[in-house]
């Protein structure tokens, strides 16, 4: 079975069976809280993408285990000697990168920083938050950096893997209530340069490691910005985003800059005489 039509059959059955749950938990939600005085229901597109992820877990599980008769680890998790650097190294990339984006929001005077103290939750948030990342960037990196981009080398190079990966990543970003889709043009564009520089810290490392560590990072200070930093609407939204960090040119700036330094990260391994693509996709390259 070609890459593409293996991919398209295992999101069919998730989106199957994650829309049935869907439908199930929408309607529990709806029994349980129905006349509740104060209680606020969840969107059904949020319980959608919130179920799909979960189903798509088990699903990869399953066709990996028992139909590929593969482990898990053999897509990018691989138990090699530089886990542990990878990992902390793109996590500190990750934190940096971002913080300096809202940094630099703070500066142009699209954002401000609170001025009252920090709440108990902060502190909570500090270690919850950390646990969430990296369990998100776990699941997301095994199966679009690891599982599809490995799948579609196998019928096209890889360039051109790392594009439609890229693409595919950003689209199912997507599954939410939205009031203009046209709104959401200069997020995907953000989200796509963002699959772009995940892709290519798998492909240089051989390892999802990297990439679990640039997107928990990202995750992380994002998930932590709203203790520190109001975003706002003004003159400099379109430039510099609001509260969609991704949507702003500033973003997609840094995001380059982050590949650029990732592709010099590559030629560094090259000098050293480290080959950099794992040896699947390494004809696929030439």
């Amino acid at each position: 079975m070609r890459s593409y039509l293996t991919i398209t059959f295992l999101l069919g059955i998730t989106i199957c069976i994650g829309c049935l749950l869907s439908i199930g938990l929408y309607w529990i939600q709806f029994y349980l809280l129905y006349g509740v005085e104060g209680a606020k229901q969840f969107h059904f597109l949020r319980i959608v993408s919130r179920t799909l992820t979960v189903v798509l877990f088990f699903v990869m599980i399953v066709y990996v285990k028992r139909i590929q008769q593969k482990s898990l680890s053999s897509y990018g998790l691989a138990n090699d000697e530089f886990r542990f650097r990878l990992l902390s190294g793109g996590f500190l990339l990750g934190t940096v990168s971002m913080s300096l984006l809202i940094l630099t929001q703070v500066f142009l005077a699209d954002s401000s920083l609170h001025n009252s103290p920090l709440q108990n939750k902060f502190f909570f948030d500090i270690v919850f938050q950390l646990l969430v990342s990296f369990t998100v960037a776990t699941v997301e990196e095994w199966f679009f950096r690891g599982f599809t981009l490995q799948t579609l080398s196998q019928d096209m190079n890889i360039r051109s893997a790392v594009i439609l990966s890229s693409l595919f990543f950003a689209a199912t970003h997507f599954i939410r209530p939205v009031s203009h889709f046209y709104y959401l043009i200069p997020e995907f564009i953000g989200l796509f340069l963002i699959g772009v520089i995940l892709a290519n810290a798998y492909v240089y490392t051989k390892s999802i490691y990297l990439s679990i560590g640039i997107h928990a990072g990202w995750v992380y200070i994002v998930k932590l910005d709203k203790h520190f930093v109001n975003h706002f609407d003004s003159v400099f939204q379109k430039a510099f985003g609001g509260e969609k960090l991704l949507k702003s040119m500033v973003a997609w700036l840094f995001v380059l800059i982050i590949l650029l330094l990732l592709r010099r990260y590559s030629d560094f391994l090259q000098r050293k005489n480290v080959s950099f693509l794992p040896a699947e996709l390494e004809h696929k390259s030439n």
